[in-house]
């Protein structure tokens, strides 16, 4: 996964649904976070990315972090 927060902005000004899932259920928050790439949470969480969605295996964002043990992430997603 590229760590291109710039890349994000432009994609979410260009009208992306920030909440989509792909076939597992992940949201690019989700993915971001299993990839620990705090930069790019910042930039979901300012848009309003949704951190409460759950994955096909009922995961959300904070879990995945905990899975991953990123804690960066996860202390981003609490300051929202």
């Amino acid at each position: 996964m590229i760590d291109s927060p710039e890349c994000v902005d432009l994609l979410i000004k260009a009208g992306l649904d920030i909440n989509i899932q792909d076939q597992r259920g992940n949201t690019p928050l989700m993915v971001a976070c299993f990839f620990n790439k705090p930069r790019i949470v910042k930039s979901l969480v300012a848009a309003h990315a949704d951190a409460t969605i759950k994955n096909k295996e009922g995961k959300d964002a904070a879990a995945l972090c905990d899975d991953r043990d990123v804690q960066e992430c996860k202390d981003i997603l609490q300051q929202k």
